[in-house]
């Protein structure tokens, strides 16, 4: 079954007319190997079918000297895709490897490796050691430029580093240049002056000051480097690609694109959050690849920087280092498990047919369809209509007959009774909808699709919602005076008009639920797109308590990125908000204020256009560029954090204007729909929904997690006791049974084969566990279920 939110789109978006050849290919890991422990490092010489595999082994106590029960480093060899790697040898030093950054002449094959104290260099042909010391110097990095080693050498911790260039043939040390703080790497590259060098430079640990110190050389004898260029907060890896350098920052979750030529400047959001950023990069054609230690390789457009895919391994491992074999094919290397354990895998990726292509549905609909309502019986489609050939705007609704989805128009509206972005407020207790257009709010039936109040009020307002028998309208003035317009519906009179900033773009009421009360605290949000006189359009989220309908001010406001665009509901007492210019995703706690987000990886001009709530899960974004992306969110009290994370995703080719999402609890389905008004270069209109089904998905194992549940017996444990494990589905080959002693330190951990009940009987005796409080983890892919438990000896 494929992972998470792979089948979270059980409705997409397609249109006939695209700029764009949709790509329905996707790359999925589906070949492990077993190799020696933190693999780092896979190189494919040209010409040949043989992967080489580098593995930095296992220091436990990090002291660079080899003891009984660690593991040394070693050099594995795959002669083909099709055969298990194969261990050339064990090497006698520990790897300089924190990154591991070794130098191929691709001349005669030959590979310059750092090792603790010294170089030495492999013949990767003859599978043997050639040289045991080309020079005895604790290189850091070591890069290959035309018979001379660039070596970069750092002296401690936060300390000024240095680049020592090395004639090969003489051994001779030619110059040393002066790095900068925490030196990482060092490339070689044609640049727009004659051969150039850059310096990448993670600087002060916990500190945004990572830089790149770059420029063209005269000769290796005597250089220096003009240009330096602050890049982020941990840097950690470089290249260069058609005049420009490429940096993958880890904890500032982009990449840095930096144009040697113009010295301009591009930030590209990774979508990564946490420890867990960006790391490598290579070139492919077109696209930038990025791995990750989110588990992931990410996929670049090289021409606009946009992030258009990501590839997840299903296991959660930490992903450093990945090589093309060809175009279908990619090896990872994944130093570490979910957990920051050693791994000891290696990831085979393949170019496989993506299976949600072959399950849409096209349903045709009127022309420039840009709104979306999911009713009981209805799927409420709202189009646009095209006045140039004299098609009004409509009202199409899309049903099941049998097997099939079928498309009705039920109602024209006059032109200028809708309007993008198409934003209108429901009633389900009196059936009716709300639209706001040519200047005035109009009322209308969804169940026999009639007009029922032509002039509701007369406000021009850009969003509507329900707030119980009173509407909240979101009216923009020309003075800066925005307002949200509380209107009485059974009294038809305008109770007050609410100050909403500048830019008013999107409202939302919803309860808050305040632990120790019955009731709930009636509430409200407001999303402005711009702040007063702010050039840079940071958006604000208005949020708080309602007193009074005919008198109340919203007393919290936070900023939430640039553009802010729409607001959704996909938990109890958190706010949802999309960020169109920014490219952001942001969830705030109504209750205790606090904030989280993420980047998509999609800015303007092709950011969030559509928003969709799903409960419990997170949310959907539709893109500009012309995808969902779905955002996960999860609390994990009992580590006290919070993970935001951005799942797979497939490019669909149009700019998404709607998108709606909805789990039936009792059958556990989930059904999503989106559709926009025309192809990417908005000079054709789109006229068709897709919609895609799959009758055995269930959603359960979306909001719970794999794992159902975690016995212990007996509890409290004794000297012999238990672990048992229910799984709803078994999708991970093995389960990781771990204990935590209360101060931290692992104390056991056992991989157990999965299955639907699994179990592991420890001894707290030969594990030398005294009476106390432990923590259990259950570890199965990227889920971790944790659990107290108490031993009494």
């Amino acid at each position: 079954m494929k992972r998470f939110l792979i089948t979270l789109f059980l409705a997409l978006v397609l249109t006939c007319t695209s700029v764009f050849s949709i790509d329905t290919h996707v790359y999925e890991s589906y070949d492990v190997f077993n190799v020696g422990k933190s693999p780092l490092k896979i190189i494919k010489l040209p010409g040949s079918e043989s992967i080489h595999i580098f593995c930095a082994g296992e220091d436990l106590n990090y002291d660079d000297e080899y003891q009984e029960g660690e593991e040394l480093p070693s050099w594995w060899i795959m002669d083909n895709p099709n055969v298990a790697p194969r261990k050339v040898l064990d090497f006698d030093k520990f790897l300089k490897y924190r990154p591991f950054r070794p130098a191929l002449d691709n001349a005669t094959n030959t590979l310059y490796v750092p090792m603790i104290g010294k170089i030495i260099a492999l013949d990767l042909e003859g599978e043997a050691v050639e040289d045991d010391l080309v020079a005895e110097i604790d290189a850091q990095s070591i890069s290959f430029a035309g018979g001379h080693l660039l070596i970069t050498v750092s002296p401690g911790m936060n300390e000024k580093g240095r680049l020592d260039v090395l004639n090969v043939s003489t051994g001779q040390i030619l110059q040393t240049v002066e790095g900068g703080i925490n030196i990482l790497d060092c490339i070689y590259y044609p640049g727009p002056g004659g051969i150039s060098i850059a310096l990448l430079n993670q600087g002060e640990f916990g500190t945004d000051n990572s830089t790149v110190m770059y420029g063209s050389i005269n000769h290796m004898f005597d250089f220096q480097l003009d240009e330096e260029v602050v890049v982020g907060d941990a840097a950690n890896h470089i290249l260069h690609h058609n005049g420009k350098l490429y940096v993958a920052v880890n904890m500032s979750h982009w990449i840095k694109v930096i144009d040697v030529v113009s010295g301009e400047i591009e930030t590209w959001h990774t979508g990564t959050t946490g420890w867990d950023g960006p790391r490598e990069s290579v070139v492919r054609g077109d696209r930038l690849f990025v791995t990750t230690y989110s588990g992931d390789v990410r996929e670049f457009d090289l021409e606009t920087g946009v992030l258009i895919n990501l590839y997840e391994s299903g296991y959660g491992d930490k992903i450093e280092n990945m090589s093309f074999y060809n175009d279908d094919i990619f090896f990872s290397a994944n130093p570490y498990d979910f957990m920051y354990s050693p791994s000891n895998m290696l990831y085979m990726w393949g170019k496989e047919e993506n299976e949600l292509s072959e399950m849409l549905k096209k349903i045709e609909v009127g022309t420039a369809p840009i709104g979306l309502l999911n009713d009981t019986d209805y799927l409420h489609v709202f189009c646009m209509g095209d006045e140039d050939i004299n098609e009004a705007p409509s009202w199409w609704t899309i049903s099941m007959a049998g097997n099939e989805f079928v498309s009705e128009k039920r109602y024209e509206f006059n032109h200028g009774d809708l309007k993008f972005p198409f934003k209108p407020a429901f009633s389900a207790q009196t059936r009716t909808l709300f639209i706001a257009g040519n200047g005035v709010i109009k009322s209308y039936n969804v169940d026999d699709f009639t007009l029922d109040d032509d002039m509701v009020a007369e406000f021009d307002a850009v969003a509507l919602d329900m707030a119980g028998t009173h509407l909240m309208a979101a009216v923009q003035y020309p003075d800066r005076a925005d307002s949200i317009v509380v209107i009485n519906l059974q009294t038809s009179t305008v109770l007050q008009k609410v100050s909403a900033g500048n830019m008013v773009t999107d409202v939302k009421y919803y309860p808050m639920f305040v632990e120790g009360s019955q009731q709930p605290v009636i509430s409200l949000a407001i999303l402005t797109h711009e702040d007063e006189g702010d050039e840079d359009y940071s958006a604000k989220l208005l949020y708080g308590p309602i007193s009074h309908m005919a008198d109340f001010s919203l007393e919290n406001e936070v900023p939430v990125g640039k553009g802010g665009f729409s607001l959704a509901l996909p938990f109890v007492n958190k706010i949802a908000v999309a960020s169109y210019i920014s490219g952001e995703v942001y969830f705030v706690d109504a209750q205790n204020h606090e904030v989280s987000s993420i980047a998509l990886g999609a800015q303007i001009p092709y950011g969030p256009m559509a928003f969709a709530a799903l409960r419990g899960i997170g949310v959907l974004t539709g893109t500009n560029w012309g995808d969902l992306r779905p955002v996960t969110y999860e609390e994990m009290e009992e580590f006290d954090i919070t993970i935001v994370r951005l799942q797979q995703f497939l490019p669909i080719g149009i700019p998404i204007s709607s998108v709606v999402a909805s789990v039936n609890p009792d059958q556990g389905k989930l059904f999503v729909a989106a559709t926009g008004p025309a192809d990417y270069d908005f000079d054709s209109p789109n006229s068709f929904v897709y919609i895609l089904t799959d009758d055995e998905t269930s959603v359960r194992e979306f909001s719970k997690g794999d794992i159902a549940g975690i016995k212990i017996y007996p509890n409290p444990a004794i000297d012999y006791f238990t672990i048992e494990a229910q799984l709803r589905e078994s999708i991970h080959p093995t389960v990781t049974f771990e204990i935590i002693s209360m101060n931290g330190n692992k104390v056991a951990s056992v991989v157990v084969p999965s299955g639907m009940n699994i179990s592991h009987t420890f001894d707290a005796r030969s594990l030398g566990l005294a009476s106390g409080t432990y923590i259990l983890n259950i570890v199965s892919g990227k889920e971790i279920k944790a659990m107290p438990f108490n031993i009494v000896r």
